[in-house]
């Protein structure tokens, strides 16, 4: 299970990443597929460029059946060197690649192994859509100039004795009610504010081709809650953001965030059956506002911790025709009538109140220090809820579900892995409090 970051910019607005779980995981409707990624996803912004497109040919498949075998571990505790996507990706390809040293059809994760594993290969192009592995002999530094691809992203591999983070730790940290988050510190506002953090998402596969709108995401906290109490538990164990709220809503309610909403496959299902006029009643009164809400304060230690919802294009419909919940799939009248709040700088307007980008994503047993996989299998769980501990070769990680202390450990240990892994990025944004109605 992997974890996704992303960067929010909003008129009062942050964030989230995706991850995969084990085949033996309860699913629900953002966690779907056996390859399940607990994924922490950070958003930077794109640049126009010439557009890349892979052509997976005239090279002879490498047969690495028997190392493939061998991704089930961790690469750090393997002493496999770890890769990092261009410029931080996703869709980025670099324009001079080097030599192509082999080709074969792989997940990211045995694209890193196999080119870890080959004799002059420096970096690497995965292409998830089409499983392409392009290995490449150029050694990068993660700046060089880059083409967009539609399918692909290049990664390269870090010196050797790389460290991120210089050994320090990260520290969460949320402003106070009345501040919001601005270049990294916590400032006063008295109306509605522009804002950048992150935000994360627990999402069914590895994606860098999806479409983040019509979705819910969670501050760090509100992520963490969601695997604790929805994902890793006995009971069915199972991606930066900018926001800009819009007067409206400052005026009613004196707050940066709106009323929560409730996505399920792309369709807002907040007050169902009545939820396509109250959601739209909502966005017509107010504009296309970021909504929050607390997670439960008695159910786990993640203080502050809560949910977002990011309205897009054509809200009131679902992606598909065969959505649990029914409804013909979004048209092209609709998503005209209701552009949704995305744009590329929240202004605060009706129809521009939020943009999110890739920051990077982060693996479960990567977060933890075990393999759910093989303690699912062996009839143990990452937590067990009588227990407050793992059982079955589980480790400690989720024990002290209602453990304050416990909880903020498990937020910044987090947060330490995503500077390890991206350190281009700013290590921990500060996130804005969930203020509305509060």
């Amino acid at each position: 299970m992997g974890m996704w970051r992303r960067l929010v910019a909003a008129v009062g607005v942050p964030t989230l990443a995706a991850a995969t779980l084990p085949s033996a995981i309860e699913k629900d409707d953002e966690c779907q597929d056996e390859t399940c990624a607990l994924g922490a996803l950070q958003l930077t912004g794109q640049k126009k460029v010439s557009e890349f497109v892979d052509e997976a040919d005239a090279f002879e498949a490498m047969d690495f059946q028997q190392e493939a075998a061998a991704m089930t571990r961790d690469s750090e505790a393997s002493g496999m060197p770890r890769f990092y996507p261009l410029d931080h990706g996703w869709h980025k390809v670099a324009s001079s690649p080097g030599d192509r040293v082999g080709f074969t059809r792989a997940s990211l994760r045995s694209c890193e192994f196999f080119c870890a594993n080959t004799d002059g290969c420096h970096s690497f192009e995965s292409c998830p859509k089409t499983r392409a592995c392009v290995l490449r002999s150029q050694a990068l530094s993660g700046t060089e100039p880059w083409m967009r691809s539609t399918y692909c992203q290049t990664w390269y591999r870090k010196v050797p004795g790389f460290s991120p983070t210089g050994g320090k730790s990260v520290v969460y940290k949320q402003c106070e009610k009345g501040s919001v988050p601005q270049a990294g510190k916590c400032v006063k506002a008295d109306g509605p504010a522009s804002m950048t953090f992150y935000q994360y998402s627990a999402q069914s596969k590895y994606d860098p081709d999806r479409h983040w709108e019509n979705m819910d995401m969670a501050s760090l906290g509100g992520v963490l809650f969601y695997l604790h109490n929805e994902v890793v538990g006995n009971n069915g164990e199972q991606l930066v953001d900018g926001k800009h709220n819009t007067d409206a809503l400052w005026k009613q309610f004196r707050s940066q965030f709106g009323q929560f909403i409730q996505f399920d496959y792309g369709q807002a299902t907040f007050g169902m059956p009545n939820h396509v006029k109250k959601c739209n009643d909502i966005w017509t009164k107010f504009g296309f506002e970021v909504g929050c809400q607390p997670v439960p304060e008695s159910t786990s230690g993640y203080e502050g911790g809560y949910w977002t919802s990011y309205p897009g294009t054509c809200p009131s419909m679902p992606f598909t025709d065969d959505s649990p919940q029914g409804g013909a799939k979004k048209t092209a009248a609709c998503k005209a009538q209701w552009q949704g709040g995305e744009c590329p700088e929240p202004d605060g307007t009706p129809d521009c109140t939020w943009h999110v980008e890739p920051a990077g994503y982060v693996m479960l047993d990567e977060l933890t220090g075990v393999n759910a996989e093989q303690v699912l299998n062996a009839g143990g769980h990452l937590y067990d809820e009588i227990l407050d501990a793992g059982t079955g070769g589980a480790n400690n990680f989720w024990a002290r579900k209602k453990d304050k202390q416990a909880c903020k450990s498990r937020e910044n240990q987090l947060l330490t892995l995503f500077a390890r892994k991206f350190p281009d990025f700013d290590a921990g944004l500060p996130d804005p409090p969930c203020d509305f109605w509060r």
